[in-house]
């Protein structure tokens, strides 16, 4: 599978300082890393496997993964939203 290089644009994102910031964070995508025997095996997007989830994403040209540490779908969603959050302000105070 061929890295995926997209990135998305968080326009007017406030930080908790009060700064509005205009910022270009990674595309993070959640997948499922499937147990031996699932019978969800095949679809690494499939929202109802019990498997653990991962996230993925690709920066400067490298792909990366982390373990999301669930197994839940819906809380793999919000811990990407913490994570883009994280990317915002990381790449805002880069750019300071």
């Amino acid at each position: 599978m061929m890295p995926i290089r997209a990135y998305i644009y968080c326009a007017n994102f406030v930080l908790p300082t009060g700064d509005t910031v205009l910022s270009i964070a990674p595309v993070i995508t959640i997948f499922g890393r499937h147990a031996t025997g699932c019978k969800y095996a095949g679809d690494e997007f499939c929202k109802r496997c019990d498997c653990r989830k991962h996230f993925r994403w690709t920066k400067d040209g490298k792909q990366y993964r982390q373990k999301a540490g669930t197994r839940s779908w819906e809380e793999a969603e919000e811990l990407k939203r913490q994570l883009l959050v994280y990317w915002i302000i990381i790449l805002h105070l880069a750019n300071e």
